[in-house]
């Protein structure tokens, strides 16, 4: 009966143990905020099994496919390493270790895989499943999977483990170690311990257990992790159960349990599905950390497989669904803030706070006032409500506590006194018969001491408003007219100081007001570097009496001691990105704190430190807003932002003295990533563990990029480095740009030297790379011996030389006398073709001017036609003899235009038709269909080669026909005849699209012996029998004409045959294109350049290029300093635009000169040069007056948009703006601007009023002087931008933008409007309108005329009279 008593007994004190854990511990809220590093940063989704950190402080992450390095910034995958391996098959990762020398072991489905990180090398341990890895003391990797056993490192020895008994311990997946056993949990709920000579079974634990999942040790103390039974601790002796935590079973549902981690503060860390439970035993607390967290909802899932601890302390764990998280278990948490939504802020931007005891009251914008009571957390709200007395406007400017009254200023409200007791609000404005304030739009309350209260406005900018409390009376004190800076911008801000002096801040000066004499005074001020251009943001008086800090738009702070009247500079924010200090409150220890529009400061004056935090240390945002800072009395500061209200305790803030580290993450050959196992690579260890390098010669463009070995507030880190050898000084950079480049390093020794600051600008040791670039072989020992001995050889072949050059000279001497002989009988006989042609000329001309003023009769008699005919031909003849001289002095050019190859070669052959006819051939012409319409080409050139050919076809054809075919090819033309030869110019590109006509005769043929001589000059074969085709400088001469333009001649013949011959031209010439001011003539030898001379027609430079625009896409000019952003917009413009990016508007100016676009998008605040002023040059600059702006900015009232649209802008759009509508806008100012030419030409000389002033007044300007000489047919697009004071690409490019067309379209177009308005209000003839309008030819008046109508001007005239 005894024994069943003990028995009971005992019973009952385990049960009573049992639960005491899970029965007495309190929850508290979780004490750590969580940083979430994936998946922006670019870790896959897959999910994190584990994270591990090596002794050079990278983190090791494992997930279900793939293994990264992280560095405190960027992510490398190294997945592939493993991939390479010919035993993996299944990549299935499972569990992560790693040893002392930092070698990674990965248990997966095929086995364990040990990486060396150092020497950059992979092997296979062991071929078996593995599911969980654990070191123990000893340096024995124990293996838990299918079977248990371990990896002896020193020997590469593996042992199994088998049970007492001899059998294999299966289903093993936790272990945990001591100094005397290794503990083996199974899902069976067994425990085993190993002594290194055998395994035994631990003491079965009561209840038992099953689903063993993770262990650890501490003390004498074991730690067992089951899946769904919660955590037991068991006597490491004894075995008997000494607490158990089931609690995270509520409801019997179970949330399976991953991981258990005991960190240095005897904490318990518990991984579960559920999210992670932290157990402090000693306060007999826990608290849990999930996804509902209200601190921490950017977790993307609760289920969490594993915790690890760094070397610092910090925790690292993954998530199922993904992502990477860090805990800072070493930081104290010194920001709360509230939200939007939750149950706290009604609306997000706050704009003022008051700080009263146990409550905060917060004011908004838009959602009236918040009070929050610190006690409960909960939020109650005083909004307007017409309905009942209530707060009269919710857009609340600044507010003051007197007492029980809070007084309340708004935008267009006026001014509420709120009495907190009775709940009832009293109004003042500017309406009242007392008029209390000067408007209702309250720009700041400042309180003075208990007396009362000062008010400043938004518009008003000339007086200010005192409120009494005594004598409840409201005062206006206006500036006297000698204040003029006063008047005349207002005031930005107020403070006040003991005693009697209101501190009164203007965007330049600083004054002050005593309340007693009411005297206003400018402060003197004694500073050797203030800028002239302040610009003054915020004031706040110091703890000092005697202190005031003033805050810029310039962000810079500064310190005026009333004392001394000296102004001291402070700190400059802008490193950081920010720009303006919007508010300034000290804190109880004299500390300053600024809240900016990036980010919240605090500066210590004492040691001139500067703490920046940003949104991703808790605070609200990034964004403060003007004023909204207050201090409460137990010392805690509030500041308020755009997303919420931040509440600082500054005791909390942790100022990370700790000196970090440095890592070398990666090194860089030719901007290439080497490592250890490349080939040629100088690495012979990873360069994190590298203390030297040599490198070759070749290798002089080297990049080393690095990283902090502290993973808190990285990106806040500073870096400094020097390559000694190269850089004349020290280089500091920012977190965002971790590497150093060098290029064409000279061979020698460097050494590079790099180190990080801390959080508060602490530098910590500097870490070294020894590099030295071997030198050239040719500058060794064995080169300078060498060198010797050629230089002797030299030396001697040099004296061989001198003999043989007297001998040569004398040889070369006499070559040249007969050259020159030679030359100069070339030269005569050059000098006597010129004259005899020019000689030719004379009579020729006489002659074909005796014809033309030929009244029509007789120049319509046959015999006169046919001596017109042939005193043309004859002229022909001779200048195709000038022709051949000029081609051979290298001076001809080609006179480009875009004409109807079709048409051309048509009315061409139609001169031949008679010709034909009068020797009985067949002549057929044939224009290929898929000939384009519109080709370029010189069409005097074209006319030579085609004449040529064809008088030579006819000539040589005794019977049969002639026929002519154009055509069109891609690539190689296939010749008719097997004898063929080809010539052509060396900028012909084999694979071309080429344009033509080919030429085939049924005439006597060339031989095959003599085909490759007939282009040669003055060659020409005759026998006994036939002749051949070639008359002296016919052929050379089509050759000479097909080279110059970029042409290809295919002559293929065979005798008593035919003759095939075949002429392409390129269809896009390779330097067809002259722009700028091409008014001389451009020619070069032994080359060939397309040229135009003064008197050539304006297609011939503008044409081509048109062409080339009309199929480019049109040009964004994106202008934005903020990397990021830019990065974004511009890869959303890229889709369908050309996008030029610039980073200020400086920048944008000097690129606009060469590379004009169609839109601008530009933001307002950047340095340099501001979007505003970008703007305003734009549109006062005629030649980019016509470019649409659009104003993007975060700017986004009513005063900004009067502002962007005041100086042009033609569009505002406030960020965050979406793609959609970025695009929309875009494509709209596009097409408008496309509307408006289209309009503009249809009513070209109407009175079109442009948007833009200057394009009216240029376009006026160019209708004004194409009027004033409209008669004059000479008059071109040379001489209109000589009147209008104009280069013609300027002149080109003007109107090619606000038309569509080019100044000589616009001009025809002008003459053909011009008549046409005359054919209706005028009874003038045709001839005479042609004449007025500056129109020689009839016929092509006509012509244009009709393309431009669609009606001849008969019928247009006939037509609109009726």
């Amino acid at each position: 009966m005894f024994y069943y008593t003990r028995l009971l007994l005992l019973f009952f004190w385990t049960f009573a143990t049992w639960n005491l854990g899970a029965a007495s511990l309190k929850e508290v809220p979780f004490p750590y905020s969580v940083q979430r590093i994936t998946p922006e940063s670019g870790v896959t989704y897959d999910g994190i099994r584990d994270a591990i950190q090596d002794s050079q402080g990278f983190v090791w992450i494992l997930s279900d496919n793939d293994l990264f390095r992280f560095d405190g910034y960027t992510f490398k995958r190294y997945t592939n390493v493993i991939q390479g391996l010919d035993q993996i098959s299944n990549l299935s990762f499972f569990c992560l270790e790693i040893d002392s020398r930092d070698c990674l072991y990965i248990g997966m489905k095929d086995g364990v895989v040990c990486y060396d990180t150092r020497y950059d090398k992979v092997k296979m341990v062991s071929s078996l499943a593995t599911r969980a890895l654990v070191f123990d003391n000893n340096d024995c990797l124990w293996m838990l999977g299918d079977e248990v056993g371990y990896y002896v490192l020193s020997e590469r020895r593996y042992a199994r483990v088998d049970d007492s008994a001899g059998r294999i311990i299966r289903n093993s997946f936790a272990a945990a170690f001591d100094d005397r056993y290794v503990y083996i949990g199974t899902t069976d709920g067994v425990i085993y311990k190993y002594d290194g000579n055998g395994m035994a079974a631990f003491p079965p634990p009561s209840p038992a257990l099953h689903n063993i999942v993770d262990m650890a040790c501490r003390g004498d103390e074991l730690y067992v992790l089951t899946e769904e039974l919660g955590l037991h601790i068991l006597n490491k002796e004894s075995g008997r159960e000494v607490a158990c935590y089931d609690f995270f079973n509520i409801n019997n549902r179970h949330m399976p349990a991953k991981s258990v981690l005991i960190d240095r503060l005897n904490r318990i860390w518990i991984s579960t599905q559920r999210g992670i439970y932290l157990i402090d035993r000693e306060a007999r607390t826990y608290s849990l950390l999930n996804n509902r967290d209200g601190k921490n909802q950017h977790l993307i899932s609760s289920s969490v497989w594993k915790i690890e601890e760094d070397l610092q302390g910090n925790l690292w764990f993954g998530t199922y669904s993904g992502g990477l998280y860090f805990i800072n278990c070493n930081r104290k948490e010194p920001f709360f803030t509230y939200r939007e939504g939750n149950g706290q802020l009604n609306c997000p931007v706050v704009s003022s706070i008051v700080a009263q005891d146990n409550t905060v009251w917060v004011g908004t914008e838009g959602g009236g006032v918040n009070r929050l009571d610190l006690d409960s957390g909960e939020f109650t709200y005083l909004k307007h409500d017409p309905s009942r007395n209530s707060l009269s406007y919710d857009n609340i400017k600044s507010m003051v506590l007197a007492g029980d009254q809070l007084w309340i200023a708004s935008f267009r409200g006026g001014l509420d006194r709120y009495d907190i007791r009775k709940n009832v609000f009293v109004n003042f404005n500017a309406f009242d018969s007392s008029r209390p304030l000067l408007e209702n739009h309250v720009r700041k309350i400042v309180k003075d001491g208990e007396d009362g209260f000062w008010l400043s406005y938004v518009t008003v900018l000339n007086a200010f408003t005192y409120y009494s409390h005594k004598t409840r009376e409201f005062t206006h004190i206006e500036f006297p007219s000698t204040n003029q800076e006063l008047i005349s911008r207002g005031i930005s801000d107020m403070a006040y100081m003991q005693g009697d002096t209101l501190w009164i801040a203007t965007d330049k000066k600083i004054y002050t007001y005593n309340k007693k004499s009411g005297v206003i005074s400018g402060i003197a001020v004694e500073s050797d570097r203030l800028p002239r251009n302040l610009s003054i943001k915020s004031i706040a008086c110091g703890i000092d009496p005697s202190t005031l800090w003033i805050g810029t738009n310039g962000s810079e702070l500064w310190k005026y001691d009333s004392y001394s009247h000296k102004m001291t500079f402070c700190v400059d924010l802008g490193l950081y990105n920010a720009y303006s200090i919007n508010s300034i409150i000290c804190d109880k220890e004299g500390g300053v704190w600024m809240g900016s529009d990036n980010g919240l400061f605090n500066y210590d004056e004492e040691s001139g430190k500067l703490l920046w935090f940003n949104k991703s240390d808790g605070v609200q945002g990034n964004m403060f807003y003007l004023f909204a800072a207050a201090l409460s009395s137990t010392g805690e500061l509030y500041f308020g932002g755009n997303e919420g209200l931040s509440r600082v305790n500054p005791a909390n803030i942790d100022t990370g003295n700790s000196a970090p580290g440095i890592i070398f993450t990666d090194f860089l050959i030719d901007g290439r990533s080497v490592a250890p196992a490349d080939k040629y690579s100088p690495l012979k260890k990873n360069i994190s563990v590298t203390d030297s390098i040599v490198l070759n010669h070749t290798q002089c463009n080297i990049g080393i990029e690095f990283s902090s070995g502290s993973h808190v507030a990285q990106r806040k880190k500073l870096f400094r480095y020097q390559l000694k050898g190269y850089d004349e000084r020290q280089i500091e950079i920012t977190a965002s740009h971790r590497s150093a480049s060098y290029s064409k390093l000279k061979w020698g020794s460097y050494v590079f030297e790099i180190s990080a600051s801390n959080n508060d600008g602490g530098w910590g040791p500097p870490k070294s790379l020894y590099i030295r670039i071997r030198p050239p072989w040719w500058y060794s020992t064995a080169a300078v011996i060498c060198y010797f001995i050629l230089g002797g050889l030299l030396l001697a072949a040099v004296i061989r030389y001198q003999n043989n050059k007297r001998k040569m000279q004398l040889r070369h001497q006499a070559e040249e006398i007969e050259r020159q002989q030679k030359e100069a009988k070339h030269r005569e006989q050059q000098l006597f073709f010129t004259n005899v042609s020019h000689d030719f000329r004379t009579p020729l001309s006489l002659m074909l001017a005796a014809i033309d003023s030929m009244d029509d009769v007789l120049r319509n008699n046959q015999h006169v036609k046919v001596m017109e005919r042939s005193v043309k031909r004859l002229m022909n003849m001779v200048n195709e003899l000038m022709d051949f001289l000029i081609i051979q002095n290298s001076k001809m050019s080609l006179r480009l235009k875009t004409g109807n190859w079709n048409d051309f070669i048509g009315e061409r052959c139609g001169d031949f038709i008679g010709l034909a006819k009068q020797k009985g051939l067949k002549f057929t012409v044939n224009l290929g269909s898929n000939v384009p319409e519109e080709l370029v080409f010189d069409e005097v050139i074209s006319e030579k080669v085609l004449f040529n050919l064809l008088y030579n076809a006819f000539n040589y054809t005794v019977e049969g026909g002639v026929s002519v075919e154009t055509i069109l090819v891609e690539g190689a033309y296939t010749p008719k005849y097997k004898s063929h030869i080809t010539v052509e110019s060396d900028r012909v590109s084999p694979d071309s699209a080429m344009f033509g006509v080919v030429i085939s005769d049924t005439g006597v043929g060339i031989s095959e012996k003599s085909i490759a001589n007939v282009f040669e000059r003055y060659f020409r074969i005759s026998d006994d029998m036939e002749q051949h085709i070639g008359s002296g400088i016919g052929l050379a001469l089509v050759k000479s004409f097909v080279i110059l333009h970029e042409g290809r001649l295919i002559l293929s013949s065979e005798r008593k045959v035919g003759t095939e011959i075949c002429v392409l031209f390129p269809v896009h010439p390779r330097t067809g294109t002259v722009d700028g001011d091409a008014s001389s003539t451009l020619s070069r030898h032994n080359d060939v350049m397309f040229v135009v001379d003064s008197d050539m027609n304006e297609n011939r430079q503008e044409e081509p290029s048109a062409i080339n625009v009309a199929n480019a896409r049109k040009t964004v000019m994106l202008v934005e300093d903020n990397h990021e952003l830019k990065d974004m917009l511009g890869a959303f413009l890229a889709e369908k635009y050309r996008v030029i990016t610039c980073s200020n508007g400086l920048d944008a100016i000097n690129m606009m000169e060469a590379n004009t676009p169609d839109v601008v998008i530009t933001d307002i605040m950047m340095p340099v040069k501001n979007g505003i002023t970008l703007c305003k040059e734009i549109k006062e600059n005629f030649l980019t007056s016509h470019i649409p702006v659009i104003m993007l900015t975060a700017k986004g009232s009513e005063e900004n948009r009067i502002e962007g649209m005041r100086v042009g802008a033609d569009a505002y759009l406030n960020k965050p703006v979406s793609k959609e509508l970025l695009l929309l806008s875009v494509a709209n100012l596009i097409k408008h601007k496309e509307q408006l030419r289209k309009f503009y030409l249809k009513n070209i000389i109407s009175d079109v009023n442009f948007e833009n002033t200057k394009d009216q007044k240029f376009m006026d300007a160019v209708s004004e002087c194409i009027q004033q000489n409209i008669t004059d047919s000479s008059f071109d697009v040379a001489m209109l931008a000589a009147n209008l004071c104009m280069s013609r690409s300027n002149l080109y490019n003007k109107i090619k933008v606000l038309t569509g067309v080019s100044p000589v379209e616009f001009l025809r177009k002008f003459r053909i409007n011009t008549a046409a308005r005359m054919l209706i209000e005028t009874d003038m003839s045709v001839s005479q309108i042609i004449e007025c309008v500056g129109i020689e030819s009839a016929s092509y008046f006509s012509k244009v005329f009709k393309q431009e109508f669609g009606e001849t001007p008969s019928e247009y005239q006939r037509q609109r009279r009726g």
